[in-house]
């Protein structure tokens, strides 16, 4: 992923809704942050979070397996994409 294209954070940004009254929102917007690879010190200072209650969100929502599937494949997809640009020089 470019500058800019952390998934959710473009939308958060973007987002109109006034994000504190929206909790459940919140806690999606962590989560997708966190999958985009943001660290939760950067997930806590978006959301206005301590640093604790986002790490504590991550313990019980975060598929964990899942998110590290979802970054070897974008890994793997670079790595593909790099060997690609090499062979064709």
């Amino acid at each position: 992923m470019g500058p800019g294209q952390h998934g959710g954070l473009d939308s958060l940004n973007r987002c109109a809704i006034d994000m504190a009254q929206w909790p459940p929102l919140r806690g999606t917007a962590a989560t997708r942050l966190y999958a985009a690879d943001l660290t939760e010190r950067e997930i806590a200072e978006t959301l206005g979070w301590s640093e604790n209650r986002v790490e504590q969100l991550i313990k019980v929502y975060v598929n964990r397996s899942a998110i590290m599937r979802e970054r070897a494949n974008r890994i793997s997809a670079q790595v593909r994409a790099s060997g690609r640009k090499d062979r064709a020089r």
